[in-house]
């Protein structure tokens, strides 16, 4: 019976660790450097990283979000009107630069933000709790939003962001 068992747990705990090793989590993990900036002025420090990072060819993208992605790291949280939401800063590269796919829209620009119309990037997870779908969710506005107005500028696949045993929430990106 002990033998048994130790077969069984042992085939288990296998399966698991190739479950997690070969779970393509929806974003690029390889090749990815995370460096912690929170201990400095990003206004300040990460312009000049940036641009100095980018003069070596190896480096394909440089990019800053205020969460790390499947880190285990806390993301920002945004609860309004019954929605709840895990709000990241990101950069305008970020969704390229980190290789997470787009189902509809496009990524966010500089040049996108207005004073009463905040541009946003959501998850599959967020189009479908307001009951969207990826031919009509380009363009919807949520109102009062943080205080103004946010548009649907694109939708990232669904992708996990804290552990696998947990299901993947609502979640949106904007700009800083």
């Amino acid at each position: 019976v002990v033998s048994i068992s130790l077969v069984v747990g042992t085939a288990v705990i296998f399966q698991q660790a190739k479950f997690l090793l070969n779970k393509n989590p929806g974003f690029e993990k390889e090749n990815i450097v995370d460096i912690d900036g929170s201990q400095v002025d990003p206004n300040k420090v990460y312009p000049s990283f940036k641009n100095e990072a980018l003069r070596y060819p190896l480096v394909k993208g440089v990019t800053s979000a205020a969460a790390g992605l499947g880190a285990g790291e806390a993301f920002l949280g945004y609860s309004d009107q019954g929605l709840s939401a895990a709000r990241n800063l990101i950069d305008p590269d970020y969704v390229d630069v980190m290789g997470m796919h787009l189902v509809a829209g496009h990524s966010l620009a500089v040049n996108d933000f207005k004073a009463t119309v905040k541009p946003i990037i959501i998850n599959e997870t967020m189009m479908r709790t307001f009951g969207w779908n990826v031919n009509n969710v380009i363009g919807k506005e949520l109102k009062n939003f943080q205080g103004g107005t946010a548009i649907i500028a694109g939708v990232v696949k669904d992708f996990n962001y804290s552990s696998l045993n947990e299901s993947v929430k609502n979640q949106f990106f904007e700009t800083s």
